[in-house]
């Protein structure tokens, strides 16, 4: 009598049921939260979700810095908005350029900011086809082993797209104005890019995330390291005629003014607990300041070490995500291995959790990337069960739990004293824990040959 295949050597049950589960508990959780009394989540998605906006977090400061460009050229931007008027306008002169050209042509404040929300709301549902497209491409290239059938790929678009709006950076940051869901997808766009062997195109999507997000400039130092060429010219294909057109247009002068404006923020930093940062966590036990409110005019007072602290960890962290390279981690003939695409998803997190101010939706870059881990965890599990397998699963399962959801506890007041205040940081404990499983599947996969290499179609 034939044997029944054992389910937890089935890659594809296992995902669809491990991933499909630690969604469905922050749902739950959400839904216990409701009947307690909290309704925020509740709020925020049906906002979302009826396509109004409410909060202008990204829109209304580039509105003003377009506006300041116009009627006072003479003065700067940076130094009209930014330190005189205390505007935390955190952008490059570049980013301006849509509103700026708007406004060149009389349209209202209403319409732009209308079309501005609309435009993140599609890169919601872009954000979702990517997660689809990684699973898909990833089961397909790599992992022979996943059954990519019809119903697979109904089963992991409908899983995807729950995940997609039920991702509490993604939905924050649509709910309160942010450019950042745009970065999102673009950053989507480049992870997903890279997987299919796309190096020049992902390079491009990076590159224009660069224009509004600088940090992610940094990969033009990882591609060098990793002499990763056509990713190398993907990104100055942006960037050269970007840096000429915004110099042609802003002046070097402003350039050097935004420098300064970011040379403030770094010095300061935010004490405000959606501030997922060391810098975050370090202003919250350090500085005599409020965590339970965001001042809309100040960053946070300056501490001396705060600020040695932030930096000191800002550079071990660039330097991890520069130099730390494992063995097989580049591709036979120059094609992306899924270790490489492990290594660009790490170097996209450190960008991130290395700024000085890492505000919850800045992790919402992050969700294609925990769906590769998962893969990458699930089938090495279902084909060796080692125990550091079943680790990395469970790393990724605590990590996405505490970044894809909302905790009231951080609100509270009994929470904002040190030592408590530790617990206002639950989403950057969440975004270790993921650069930790990034770090150990890298490893794993370092002694394998099979799932490691990319494979014809």
């Amino acid at each position: 009598m034939p044997q029944r295949p054992n389910k937890l050597s089935n890659p594809t049950f296992l995902f669809i049921f491990i991933v499909g589960g630690i969604v469905s508990l922050g749902i739950a959780k959400n839904i216990v939260d409701y009947a307690l009394g909290d309704t925020y989540i509740t709020t925020l998605t049906k906002t979302v979700l009826s396509l109004d906006l409410i909060y202008f977090d990204s829109w209304w400061p580039m509105t003003e810095a377009a506006v300041a460009k116009l009627k006072f050229p003479d003065q700067g931007i940076y130094e009209n908005v930014f330190f005189e008027r205390h505007i935390k306008f955190q952008y490059p002169p570049i980013s301006i350029l849509p509103f700026w050209a708007v406004y060149k042509f009389d349209m209202s404040w209403e319409r732009a900011t209308e079309i501005a929300n609309f435009v993140s709301y599609l890169s919601l549902f872009g954000i979702v086809i990517c997660g689809y497209k990684t699973v898909t491409v990833i089961a397909k290239k790599y992992y022979s082993e996943f059954q990519v059938s019809f119903a697979f790929r109904v089963a992991i678009f409908l899983l995807v797209l729950v995940a997609t709006f039920s991702f509490y950076p993604l939905m924050w940051g649509q709910f309160i104005g942010q450019i950042q869901v745009i970065i999102d997808l673009l950053i989507s766009i480049a992870f997903l890019s890279w997987l299919m062997g796309r190096k020049y195109f992902s390079g491009m999507m990076i590159a224009l995330a660069a224009l509004i997000k600088p940090q992610f400039a940094l990969f033009l130092l990882w591609a060098l390291l990793r002499k990763e060429k056509q990713f190398l010219m993907g990104l100055l294909i942006v960037f050269i005629p970007a840096g000429v057109i915004s110099l042609a247009i802003f002046g070097f002068q402003e350039h050097l003014d935004y420098l300064r404006a970011l040379s403030h923020m770094g010095r300061h930093g935010e004490v405000y607990w959606p501030n997922q940062s060391i810098n975050g966590i370090l202003n919250r036990l350090l500085v005599d300041a409020t965590s339970l409110m965001w001042t809309l005019e100040s960053f946070a007072p300056y501490n001396r070490l705060v600020h040695i602290g932030t930096i000191t960890s800002t550079v071990l962290l660039i330097l991890l995500g520069l130099f730390y390279r494992h063995k097989m981690v580049i591709g036979e003939n120059g094609e992306p291995s899924i270790g490489s695409a492990l290594d660009l998803a790490a170097m996209l997190l450190i960008c991130t959790i290395a700024s000085p101010v890492a505000w919850i939706h800045h992790y919402g870059i992050l969700l294609p990337v925990f769906l590769a881990a998962f893969l990458v965890a699930i089938h090495s599990f279902s084909t060796a069960a080692k125990i550091s397998s079943l680790v990395n699963i469970l790393l990724l399962c605590v990590s996405y739990f505490l970044l894809a959801n909302y905790f009231t506890l951080a609100e509270k007041e009994v929470f904002s004293e040190p030592p408590l205040n530790l617990l206002q940081s639950l989403h950057f404990y969440g975004a270790v824990l993921l650069l930790i499983a990034l770090f150990s599947l890298r490893i794993d996969l370092g002694g394998k040959t099979v799932g490691n290499r990319l494979r014809p179609n």
